[in-house]
C-alpha cells in the first residue's frame, strides 16, 4: 500500500538551527554560519522561528511531499548556534489514514558552528515510504566526543583526551585501508565508555549514533 502524499515536519528547540536540502539541490532553512536570511527554495516548504514563551524557541520546516516528484534522499544539516544539548524532533503524517504514521525524537549535542547530518528518504510508492538516519563520517565520534566533555556528558578531561586519542588512532587506521585495525579500535572506545560508567552507557553512546566502520 503507497503512502502518496506525506505532510513533513522537522523541529528543533533553541540552540541548533538547520536546513533541509532536497534531491534537486534546493535548500530551505537556516545557516548561521552563512546568513542569518531563511532559505525558501523548495516548493510546498516553509522554515519558521516560532516562540513558545519563556523564552522558549523551536525552528520548524513543514512540507508536504507528492509522489513520485518529491520521491528522493533529503539532507537535514543542523547546525549549532551555541554549545548545547537538544532534542531533534520528526513526523511524518500521510494523507491517506490507513498509512501508518511515523514519529522519531533524537536525542544530540552540538558545538559552536559544528555540524550534524541527518538523511531523510521518500518513497510514496512504498509502504514504509519514510526513514531518517544519521549521517556518519569517520570524524563524526571524535566530535561528538569533544562535545559531550564539554557538557559533561563522558567523563573527566583525561578520560575525554585518552578517547580522542583512539579516535584518532581510529582514523589513520581507516585512512590506511585497514577497516578491522579501526573496528577493533573503535570496539575499544565503546569498551572503555561502559567500563567507566559500569552501565550500558558506553553501548548506546557509540551505538546510538549508528557509528560502524
Amino acid at each position: 500500500m503507497s503512502q502518496g502524499v506525506v505532510h513533513l515536519q522537522f523541529s528543533v528547540g533553541d540552540g541548533v538551527d538547520y536546513i533541509v536540502i532536497d534531491p534537486f539541490g534546493r535548500k530551505t532553512g537556516l545557516d548561521p554560519r552563512v546568513s542569518e536570511m531563511i532559505n525558501n527554495e523548495i516548493p510546498n516548504a516553509g522554515y519558521s522561528v516560532i516562540n513558545y514563551g519563556d523564552d522558549e524557541w523551536f525552528n520548524q520546516f513543514t512540507m508536504r511531499l507528492i509522489s513520485p516528484q518529491d520521491d528522493g534522499v533529503y539532507l537535514v544539516k543542523l547546525v549549532g548556534r551555541w554549545l548545547s544539548s537538544f532534542s531533534f524532533y520528526f513526523t511524518a503524517e500521510p494523507e491517506k489514514i490507513t498509512s501508518p504514521s511515523i514519529g522519531k525524537e533524537i536525542k544530540s549535542f552540538l558545538d559552536k558552528d559544528a555540524e550534524m547530518t541527518y538523511k531523510f528518504t521518500y518513497n510514496g510508492t512504498s509502504s514504509t515510504a519514510t526513514k531518517v538516519e544519521k549521517v556518519i563520517t569517520i570524524t563524526s565520534l571524535g566530535q561528538d566526543i569533544t562535545t559531550g566533555g564539554k557538557l559533561n556528558l563522558v567523563g573527566n578531561q583525561t578520560f575525554v583526551n585518552s578517547l580522542n586519542t583512539k579516535c584518532s588512532q581510529m582514523v589513520n587506521f581507516y585512512n590506511a585501508g585497514n577497516k578491522a585495525q579501526a573496528h577493533n579500535k573503535l570496539n575499544e572506545i565503546k569498551s572503555n565508555i561502559q567500563s567507566a560508567y559500569n552501565t550500558p552507557t558506553g553501548t548506546q553512546f557509540v551505538n546510538e549514533y549508528a557509528y560502524n566502520v
